[in-house]
């Protein structure tokens, strides 16, 4: 079997979940896990290790996480590697309802980089509309001074647009260091 396998800080793993079994059917493909507030990384791990209790080797995995490099998917991978399911594991990080969906529609259709492929455009292209303020305010300022420095930012969409400026920042490095 194919699991999508979501990890998350707090609830949001078991709600987004929620929302997939409203729209996608009640499934038993699909494990929720979340790092309970107050809970330790090795705390976690015995949670995650009783989540996926039932996944084998012979079983694939899409794992799914909200935030790269948090403790919930550093130790979820951990419990993986232990049981050796790294081989049969996709992971992508930055969960949301768009990309969940679409992994849990599409996984058993696609494979490895056309997988990914499909899952993240699906994402990114639910995603554009709310971030689309920001980054034409910014391309506006960036067009309009030739330079990434003195912005400003609307109040409603200040942190995205401090989360693309970095983006453009660390491209414009990479450039310069080609």
């Amino acid at each position: 079997m194919k699991y999508l396998v979501l990890v998350s800080h707090g609830e949001f793993a078991a709600g987004l979940k929620t929302s997939l079994m409203m729209l996608a059917g009640q499934r038993d493909d699909v494990i929720a896990s979340g790092l309970p507030d107050g809970k330790t990384a090795d705390e976690f791990a015995e949670i995650f290790k009783e989540s996926v209790k039932d996944i084998h080797e012979d079983d694939e995995i899409v794992l799914l996480a909200d935030i790269v490099g948090g403790s919930p998917l550093t130790t979820a991978l951990n419990v993986l590697a232990e049981k050796g399911l790294m081989e049969k594991t996709t992971t992508i990080g930055g969960m949301n309802l768009p990309l969940a969906l679409t992994s849990v529609l599409m996984k058993d259709t696609l494979q490895g980089d056309s997988f990914v492929q499909a899952v993240l455009s699906e994402a990114t292209t639910a995603m554009y509309p709310l971030m689309e303020p920001a980054l034409e305010s910014l391309a506006n300022q960036i067009y309009a001074t030739q330079s990434t420095k003195d912005l400003t930012y609307a109040e409603e969409n200040k942190y995205t647009s401090m989360l693309l400026l970095d983006a453009i920042n660390s491209a414009l490095k990479k450039a310069r260091a080609d």
